[in-house]
């Protein structure tokens, strides 16, 4: 019978819970606030504080300046104290009230919490605010204690007065040591608990429904109790504490309170796990229905607002999931009509030669005024597992250096966000992607990251259909492999000069090949040199090199994603380590010879053989021609140009064609042919 009205009597509280929530806005960060909760708890662990020290747990750590509060002018530690205020003016008051069966002052000081200090909060916030204000507590009385004990190096003169004042025994460490293993059991279940509270919380609910699902009905009753048990239940560890400054310790009353602060313990425990059951049900049933909606939406052709997908992606658990690099805090309505690039990363993002190269590309060519506030790139960091806290200090130093926005808090994003990703997008955790994305929200190109470092803002939009028309109207020419890698190289593109490129993993052969071209160079020949190593060495490259070899690269992981063999010199070019190679020529007009063999016999041929026909084939050719002497081989070969493409040829001037099987420049003739048809 006794149970029964004990029950009663607890739903009657919990319905005059209900009856004072009245939220209004407000929002904090509840996980991060539990977070401190367990770090408070670790360090007055004395017996943790032995074998530890704060380097080695820095992991645990949380600054105070990452809890954020939302929609409230007062200060979150204003709160906490009220908080802890009212909750030492319960035990106050319960210590000469005691006698009321009916209503023990821990029930009242719960309902005056939620009846004013809580009332505008959501339940998560209710829940971590009062553990909170408890720890603070618990914190303020161990330390002195934890200072003057056998254990602490520390002689604190303030810690041994405030002891004296307290009237502590000198071994009262050792006399509590069972209570404070029982509280922080106890505190352990209501930190387990509050973390069910706030993952049913952070359900999507804004963007999926469960109104129709029989669990959700059952789950929002059990949350209310929770809520109820876990403040109430701090509370209880509040006088728990206080009593301690004002009684003395007895043997007999110290089993009795370990004993009921073991009960309570107990009763989270199985309140959290049939809640636990009912929140993982409640999951299960969101992340289906949240992964089929992004199915939906990013396959739907008319979509014509990218604020919904956005939303979807960044904005689950936030409404303010982006920052600037002044690390600002940002809504996705800062990415409405805009082109967006979803930058997908490990947390160390890019090596530092491929960041510059990126900014370089993007940021630092004239063209971008032209496109300013067209698009925007959005770095979403991916953690293999549980984010540390020197990877969040690594991520928010490189946010606040790049130029682009970051996800705020990307270890909240949802699971289901990054299995969308790695299904769909094949983000499998190793190398980055770049998943565009049209200002209605369509996505592009799963990854324009390649033509970001090929070409730069100049593909904008980055989307699949620019990348292919690159490549489609693109000619193998100096412009595309060098890019704008060096200024005094763009210089000599741009005035269309012949130049040279070489490289080797061996630095004596580059200085004998340097050598051997200054003396063909002394002789008259106009030629710009330019040393780029190779795509292998140890050596260390200059800024140059290694923006070269990256654009490369990106070159030929896209010729191999199209499966085609048509440009074999990239192939060749990431293939020349210790052999060298050389590629001669200017504009579209390339000869590439690979081996110090080839090289060799290239440079002693120039007296006798293609260095008198420079001035009529041109570098390229001229050596071309001279590597392919008439033999018994000898063959024909004959492209027929319409008229009007020979006539605007003709315009433009003329326009070298080589031969498919021997790469040697053609001659020109005029073709007329009759088509025999009759008008």
């Amino acid at each position: 019978m006794a149970r029964k009205m004990t029950t009663d009597h607890e739903e009657l509280l919990v319905r005059q819970i209900w009856s004072t929530h009245e939220p209004d806005g407000r929002w904090l960060d509840a996980e991060l606030l539990v977070r401190v909760v367990k770090d408070i708890m670790l360090f007055t662990d004395q017996e943790y504080s032995q074998v530890s020290n704060y380097q080695q747990g820095d992991q645990y750590l949380v600054r105070s300046s990452d809890i954020e509060v939302i929609g409230s002018e007062e200060q979150l530690g204003n709160v906490i104290a009220k908080i802890s205020n009212e909750m030492l003016r319960g035990w106050c008051m319960g210590r000469h009230h005691d006698h009321d069966i009916h209503m023990h002052h821990e029930d009242s000081t719960t309902l005056v919490l939620f009846n004013h200090l809580l009332r505008h909060y959501n339940w998560d916030a209710k829940a971590s605010l009062v553990l909170a204000a408890f720890a603070l507590r618990f914190a303020d009385f161990c330390l002195p204690i934890f200072l003057l004990s056998h254990h602490s190096n520390i002689n604190n003169p303030l810690a041994a007065h405030i002891a004296k004042l307290k009237n502590f025994p000198n071994d009262l460490i050792s006399i509590l040591r069972p209570r404070f293993r029982a509280l922080r059991e106890f505190v352990d279940a209501m930190v387990s608990i509050t973390k069910c509270i706030i993952r049913f919380q952070g359900l999507p609910l804004q963007h999926v429904s469960l109104d129709h699902d029989p669990i959700f009905p059952t789950t929002k009753p059990l949350i209310h109790n929770a809520v109820f048990w876990v403040v109430k239940s701090a509370s209880i560890c509040f006088s728990s504490i206080m009593d301690l400054n004002c009684t003395k310790t007895d043997k007999e009353i110290e089993t009795i309170t370990i004993w009921k602060l073991s009960s309570f313990s107990n009763k989270l425990t199985t309140l959290r796990d049939e809640l636990a059951q009912h929140v993982d049900s409640c999951y299960e049933l969101t992340d289906a229905k949240l992964y089929n909606k992004f199915l939906t939406l990013f396959k739907d052709p008319t979509s014509t607002d990218n604020q919904n997908v956005l939303s979807m992606l960044f904005a689950l658990k936030d409404q303010f999931p982006l920052m600037s690099s002044s690390l600002s805090k940002l809504g996705v309505s800062e990415l409405k009509n805009k082109t967006v690039a979803c930058f997908i990363s490990r947390p160390e993002l890019l090596s530092i030669d491929q960041l510059i190269l990126l900014i370089q590309q993007l940021y630092d060519d004239p063209y971008r005024t032209k496109l300013q506030g067209s698009f925007d790139i959005v770095w979403f960091p991916i953690s293999s597992s549980s984010w540390s806290q020197s990877e969040m200090d690594a991520f928010y130093f490189l946010a606040n250096s790049l130029p682009w926005l970051s996800v705020r808090q990307p270890w909240r994003i949802s699971p289901v966000v990054i299995k969308f990703m790695k299904a769909e997008w094949n983000f499998n955790g190793g190398e980055p992607i770049m998943v565009v994305m049209d200002p209605g929200g369509r996505v592009t190109n799963v990854n324009g990251l390649d033509m970001m470092l090929i070409w730069g803002i100049r593909s904008y939009p980055f989307s699949t259909e620019k990348e292919r028309e690159l490549w489609e109207v693109e000619k193998w020419s100096l412009q595309l492999l060098l890019g704008r890698i060096d200024p005094l190289v763009m210089k000599w593109v741009e005035e269309d000069k012949n130049i040279c490129m070489y490289g080797s993993r061996k630095v004596e052969w580059i200085c004998e090949f340097k050598e051997e071209m200054d003396k063909i160079i002394r002789t008259g020949l106009d030629l710009g040199m330019i040393s780029l190593g190779s795509y292998n060495s140890q050596l260390k490259k200059k800024t140059r090199e290694v923006m070269f070899w990256i654009r490369a690269e990106s070159m030929r992981r896209f010729r191999r994603r199209q499966e085609e063999d048509n440009w074999k010199m990239v192939e060749k070019l990431m293939e020349s380590d210790e052999e060298g190679w050389v590629i001669f020529g200017k504009g579209s007009d390339l000869v590439m010879l690979k081996g110090m063999e080839k090289v060799r016999e290239c440079l002693e041929m120039f007296q006798k053989t293609w260095g008198k026909n420079v001035a009529k084939f041109g570098v390229a050719g001229a050596i071309r021609r001279a590597f392919n002497k008439p033999s018994s081989s000898d063959h024909e070969a004959v492209v027929v140009v319409p008229y009007s493409s020979h006539d605007q040829h003709q315009q433009e001037g003329d326009t070298l064609l080589l031969c498919d099987r021997c790469e040697s420049p053609m001659e020109k003739f005029v073709l007329y042919k009759c088509d025999g048809k009759l008008e």
